[in-house]
């Protein structure tokens, strides 16, 4: 089996970064332009855990290192569905001390989305991307283009094994003020989960 080499990684949202990426092509040219659907699972605190279905698979990624403002994700799994239940209770899906003796041993697809609600403290985002792929001194590199349960929002990544790398082409492409939001958070404050950055004073500033 291929070893997994975890990855720092930098990512905004907004919108204009297509201005960015005119500079990242300045730089590279691009790759790739792909699209997917996937549904990210979200509770009500914890961000430092990456849960989505994507392609019929469930998909785990985990935060494991900080540098800096940057964050190292690790890949820790992918399941195909039906996904055992010992599964679901590791990656806090279902409750510990469930007990249902006619549920069997895994779940479908339509038995985990139809739990991912408020009241079990899961929430559901349905995000829709088309990704420009680019390779820029070392690093992989993407501006997306977002929507979240249907709003559009844009976002910019740089990725790489070698935390300094990301941040010398974030220098580069005059990023370095910019606040580092992985996906998880970034759900969580679209969907209200999460405050935004100096909330208490939002109707305050211009």
């Amino acid at each position: 089996m291929q070893e997994i080499t975890p990855r720092f990684e930098f990512r905004i949202f907004g919108d204009g970064l297509q201005f960015i990426e005119q500079r990242m092509r300045r730089l590279a040219p691009c790759e790739a332009i792909d699209e997917s659907r996937e549904i990210y699972i979200l509770g009500t605190a914890a961000t430092d855990h990456n849960l989505k279905i994507r392609h019929g698979h469930l998909e785990s990624k985990t935060l494991v290192e900080r540098d800096g403002d940057l964050q190292r994700w690790r890949p820790s799994g992918r399941w195909a569905f039906p996904v055992p239940r010992e599964v679901l209770r590791g990656l806090s899906l279902e409750p510990p001390d469930r007990d249902d003796r006619n549920a069997g041993d895994t779940i479908e697809l339509d038995g985990l989305l139809a739990r991912v609600r408020p009241h079990h403290g899961l929430f559901r985002a349905n995000v829709h991307k088309r990704r420009f792929r680019f390779t820029i001194a070392g690093c992989a590199a993407e501006r997306d283009e977002v929507w979240v349960n249907g709003a559009a929002t844009q976002s910019l990544a740089l990725e790489a094994a070698e935390a300094g790398a990301v941040t010398a082409l974030r220098a580069r492409l005059g990023l370095g003020d910019a606040e580092n939001v992985a996906y998880p958070l970034a759900l969580s404050r679209i969907l209200g989960l999460s405050p935004l950055p100096r909330e208490n004073t939002y109707e305050q500033r211009d």
